[in-house]
């Protein structure tokens, strides 16, 4: 399975590849995640909590800086997870903005929540942390801070 979303950012390529690879940036809009890495295919990736607990871990796989980035990605709480998940985001310049694909394969059933009213579940997380960032890399703000359990 997979998850596919789409949105439009006013802003250029080279920006929106910072707000995916700094952890000044992510910080801001992914719950308070810190992304690190050298940014070299073959890499290690990793997203810290605010408290500095280790949250997701996973390899680099493409890097194509402003055009495509892709990790596996694992949650720490997952350690015996059988299916490597694997992230792609996929930038492309239309006009005054940017296009952001995420695709997000390797999914199983209960990888997604049925429930629209929580940030669980990558169906209800990925469009609030891309909402999020558009909204930082737009207006310089964020959305009402997002807190998940730490």
């Amino acid at each position: 399975m997979e998850f596919v979303y789409k949105t439009y950012i006013i802003s250029t390529a080279d920006e929106v590849w910072k707000a995916l690879t700094e952890g000044d940036m992510t910080e801001q809009y992914f719950f308070g995640r810190r992304v690190h890495s050298d940014w070299e295919a073959g890499s290690k990736v990793t997203f810290f909590t605010p408290s500095g607990s280790l949250d997701v871990e996973g390899t680099l796989k493409i890097v194509k800086p402003e055009q495509h980035l892709s990790y596996s990605w694992l949650h720490a709480s997952e350690k015996d997870r059988k299916k490597e998940t694997v992230v792609h985001f996929y930038l492309k310049p239309i006009e005054n903005a940017v296009r952001l694909t995420l695709v997000h394969e390797g999914l199983n059933p209960d990888d997604f929540c049925d429930d629209p009213d929580t940030f669980y579940g990558l169906n209800n997380g990925w469009p609030a942390i891309l909402s999020n960032m558009k909204s930082l890399i737009e207006t310089g703000e964020t959305l009402t801070a997002m807190n998940l359990d730490d």
